[in-house]
């Protein structure tokens, strides 16, 4: 699912990913399942992923966090 967001080029979400109230850089890999931002009405602000990151599978970034490089587990 991917809902009020904007997504540049060569971003790949995975399944059964959701990406809302994000933007997401260009060469970016969502993995399955992954959970990117939040509802734009629960939002602490829009959730922003730089360029070359890539998610792992189950990874969660909150509403309004900034990932510049992946360092969770």
């Amino acid at each position: 699912v991917v809902q009020d967001s904007v997504l540049f080029g060569d971003v790949t979400v995975g399944e059964n990913a959701t990406v809302r109230y994000a933007i997401v850089d260009t060469n970016v890999s969502v993995g399955n399942g992954a959970s990117v931002g939040c509802d734009r009405e629960a939002a602490e602000g829009i959730a922003v992923i730089g360029s070359g990151v890539s998610l792992p599978d189950g990874s969660v970034v909150a509403g309004g966090a900034m990932i510049t490089e992946w360092k969770g587990e």
